[in-house]
């Protein structure tokens, strides 16, 4: 996933795997303007493909790409790709809806994120299998050519990149358990650094959600009516608020003007009988 930035001077990738050939070191340099400096790894030449709005594939190779491990997601400058292509007319044009890349004289449909408005655009070129395939489990390597990439980048914000890369290959490999997971990575069966392994695991907000269950208030089971023999033995109580205040009920005169915010639920434990009482102000139950 690319984010297409019309403030960025170069483009910047933070995986390896995007660049061909060498990444050349630089000498410390901080890149200011995003979070609080992010230090810049190296310069190399960085190749995307994308298809294009009649169906075909364009590739394109952008030199100087920056390469930059701290920062969370790709961001490409559309001055870089015009002057890396050197073809008049090639550029970036914003509409309301949508907005079009052009590489190449071909172009490319942008479609802006609906949550983020990011004009964002994907690479249909696969880095997830960089080793051999005959050394990564079967399983493993089905999940990840299958899982899209997930848009991290708006949630777990306080994530190191080593936490980052680890839940991207979490989510690409089905959700696997994070024992499995750093078994494969130590065993360097995926295409990462083997020192991520040792890092803390992220939370996957969408395991914690699969694993989560309704739990009782309380340790009471059971009907209420099996400790009440007579109607008034006993009446339980509930209050709620009103999200759009209405007229509090009359039963004679001229309707009331009158607006009820709040509305207390009372329930006979015996006879399950129900009677809502409303209120302009909270009361609480017992007051009642």
């Amino acid at each position: 996933m690319l984010i297409v930035d019309t403030g960025a001077s170069i483009t910047i990738s933070p995986s390896r795997p995007d660049f061909v050939g060498q990444i050349k070191p630089v000498q410390p340099t901080v890149l200011k303007g995003i979070a609080s400096g992010l230090q810049v790894e190296g310069i190399g030449t960085a190749t995307y493909t994308f298809s294009g709005s009649t169906g075909g594939r364009v590739t394109i190779n952008l030199p100087h790409t920056l390469y930059v491990p701290g920062c969370m997601v790709r961001l490409l400058c559309p001055r870089h790709v015009a002057a890396s292509t050197g073809v008049p007319g090639d550029g970036f044009t914003s509409q309301r809806n949508h907005a079009i890349l052009r590489c190449h004289g071909i172009d490319i449909p942008v479609t802006y994120h609906g949550a983020t408005h990011l004009p964002i655009l994907f690479s249909t070129t696969s880095t997830l299998v960089a080793a051999s395939v005959s050394s990564v489990p079967p399983t493993a390597v089905d999940a990840a050519k299958s899982q899209p990439v997930p848009y991290a980048v708006q949630t777990h914000l306080n994530l190191t990149p080593s936490q980052w890369t680890k839940l991207l290959w979490h989510e690409r490999c089905n959700h696997v358990a994070w024992p499995v997971l750093n078994d494969w990575i130590c065993r360097c069966l995926l295409p990462i650094d083997s020192s991520i392994a040792s890092s803390p695991n992220p939370v996957c907000l969408a395991c914690k959600l699969g694993k989560a269950s309704r739990k009782p208030h309380c340790k009471a089971t059971g009907a209420l009516t099996k400790d009440f023999t007579f109607p008034g033995a006993g009446v339980s109580a509930d209050q709620l608020k009103a999200g759009c205040p209405g007229r509090i009920p009359t039963t004679k005169g001229l309707p009331s003007l009158k607006r009820y915010h709040y509305c207390n639920l009372w329930v006979d434990n015996y006879t399950r009988y129900v009677f809502p009482t409303f209120h302009e102000q909270m009361k609480l139950c017992s007051q009642n």
